[in-house]
């Protein structure tokens, strides 16, 4: 008899509420389509070319880079690694603890990390210190007023 099923029936005959094993193996890398829109985007954002885009990318502890070297990420000692350094200082994971299934995208010297397609990407060295935060896809405010 496995642990789950010697578990579950000693839960069966008390009143207690008890809680579900997580699976053996849950995958802490996300690469469907949303990840992949995700490394597109890195992709676009590290094409700078112009000088204030290149200054909005220092600003973000991020350096113009070409496209082929930015990937997305299938390791999954990379992602769940990078989860953890995502739940201690990424604004929309307040409460959370990793690990838990991200999109990473990796940049010449840097991970990028996204949870769940929200709009907060935490930009992380390569030894998982997160370096700050950006919003991708966030439509760009107006200063002058709509009539």
């Amino acid at each position: 008899m496995s642990r789950v099923t010697i578990g579950l029936l000693l839960c069966l005959g008390s009143t207690r509420l008890c809680a579900q094993e997580p699976p053996a193996h849950l995958p802490m890398c996300v690469t469907d389509e949303g990840a992949r829109h995700l490394e597109a985007q890195v992709r676009y954002l590290l094409s700078a070319n112009d000088s204030a885009s290149r200054a909005r990318l220092a600003a973000e502890s991020l350096t113009p880079a070409p496209a082929d070297s930015v990937q997305l990420v299938s390791e999954e000692q990379v992602c769940t690694l990078s989860s953890i350094a995502y739940a201690g200082s990424a604004t929309a994971a307040r409460g959370m603890t990793g690990p838990f299934p991200v999109s990473v995208v990796r940049a010449p010297g840097r991970l990028l990390v996204q949870l769940g397609g929200r709009a907060e990407i935490v930009v992380l060295d390569e030894a998982y210190r997160p370096l700050g935060s950006i919003a991708l896809g966030q439509p760009e405010h107006s200063s002058s007023p709509s009539s």
